[in-house]
């Protein structure tokens, strides 16, 4: 057996594969408290997004350029999603304490 193709060439060589990068938990987990606390309506209770706040920065900052996990979208979502809710929460128990001190 040649080591040449049919058409007299050789084949090209392998491409060469990487293991893609594991997506970040932390994007993960902030933009599914954000879903669960938007669906619930949990924006009253301020510390679930503002854990999903925290969860959010943590996220964006393993995915920066050239880090070791992917998943910036879920994490920049799930953070402007907390934030949102957290400002919200923040709203609605300042109106509350409000309307109850009148």
């Amino acid at each position: 057996m040649h080591q040449y193709g049919p058409y007299g060439y050789a084949p090209p060589p392998p491409i060469p594969t990487h293991p893609p990068l594991p997506n970040t938990g932390n994007g993960i987990a902030s933009l599914v408290i954000g879903c669960i606390a938007a669906v619930t309506c949990l924006w009253a209770v301020v510390i679930l997004p503002a854990i999903g706040v925290l969860l959010g920065i943590i996220g964006i900052a393993e995915t920066r350029p050239g880090g070791p996990r992917r998943g910036r979208p879920m994490a920049v979502v799930g953070l402007i999603l907390n934030a949102a809710l957290t400002v919200v929460g923040v709203a609605v128990l300042i109106s509350l304490i409000a309307d109850t001190t009148s």
